[in-house]
């Protein structure tokens, strides 16, 4: 795999002809073949794949792609994070993923508006078409504080030394 471990991938599985079982295989050879179960979260909408990769190897990361937020899907056992459409997420809907244990990732974010807003709800990751639109914009809103932490250590160092 091209990128090694220098990043994590999120690979989506879309099953068809009731191939669920045979794709999750398949891919779990792959990444283990690649060494990359630490370094890949695999997910999909139908929740017998994720629990065919589940099955096949318990360290690899799994997520069950959500359209709504609706039912027991941040009970489930299978799969690790919970990735849901970005229109449906509240701070309730957080709070309720992350008392289960998982992670919530936020599907197709676009624009710096809903960045900002999914930040400030406290999401834990973001999937884009514009990855360094996102970058930029969580860090733009986390460098003043940084900064001013910055000053701040200065003048108490400054005030030691005088």
């Amino acid at each position: 795999i091209l990128c090694g471990k220098e990043i994590d991938l999120k690979i989506e599985l879309k099953p068809a002809y009731n191939n669920e079982l045979e794709l999750a295989e398949a891919v779990v050879e792959i990444v283990e073949e690649y060494h990359m179960e630490h370094h890949v979260i695999i997910s999909s909408f139908h929740a017998k794949t994720i629990e065919a990769v589940h099955q096949n190897n318990k360290a690899i990361t799994t997520g069950i792609l959500a359209r709504f937020a609706y039912g027991s899907f941040a009970m489930d056992e299978t799969s690790d994070v919970i990735v849901i459409n970005s229109t449906f997420v509240s701070e309730e809907l957080v709070q309720l993923v992350h008392a289960s244990g998982k992670r919530i990732f936020c599907w197709t974010v676009n624009s710096r508006r809903d960045v900002e807003k999914l930040t400030k709800l406290g999401i834990d990751g973001i999937i884009t078409d514009f990855p360094v639109m996102c970058r930029e914009t969580i860090y733009e809103e986390r460098i003043p504080s940084i900064l001013v932490q910055l000053v701040e250590n200065l003048i108490t160092a400054f005030r030691e030394v005088r």
